[in-house]
């Protein structure tokens, strides 16, 4: 018996040892929790199409993370302190970097603090920008360009492109 209990106390010890251990790849004295030395790192998917029916993104929630989102091909780094990039609020093929950054709008780029790019194909950069409109621009400080193609600069400062239409 006292050889079970020997056997599994330094069987626990091992093992919680090596999961407080940093794993290498090309290194053998790894500096961080993984770490890859002189080397290119790549993540892919088999080929099946991107489309809305994603599955959830490998973490959601608040926290600080670099993620890709492999079945929307998305990738985001930065803290979020909401539900910013949960599933239903990341764009296909998006960007998004920083601090409460919201991409969703598909190959829609969001950097910065606070900034919103919603429409297909739009860029909203710096601090609390809105892009809104499909191949809208939005960048500067409290700027929001509402229409399709629409682009604002500045600070607190709007533009809204009316969609075309008969007279």
């Amino acid at each position: 018996m006292k050889r079970k209990i020997s056997v599994f106390v330094l069987s626990s010890v091992i093992c919680l040892t090596a999961a407080a251990q940093n794993v290498g790849i090309g290194t053998t004295t790894p500096a961080a929790r993984l770490h890859v030395l002189d080397s290119s790192v790549v993540f892919s998917v088999p080929a099946p199409p991107i489309n809305s029916l994603a599955g959830d993104p490998p973490i959601s929630g608040f926290g600080r993370r670099m993620m890709w989102y492999a079945d929307k091909a998305a990738f985001r780094v930065g803290y979020v302190e909401n539900a910013n990039w949960n599933k239903e609020n990341t764009g296909l093929y998006s960007f998004g970097a920083g601090l409460d950054n919201l991409a969703i709008g598909e190959g829609s780029v969001s950097m910065g603090i606070s900034t919103y790019a919603i429409g297909e194909g739009s860029v909203a950069l710096n601090t609390q920008t809105y892009a809104t409109g499909r191949s809208s621009f939005a960048t500067g400080i409290q700027t929001n360009a509402v229409g399709a193609n629409s682009a604002a600069f500045g600070a607190s400062c709007g533009v809204s492109v009316p969609a075309a239409g008969p007279p």
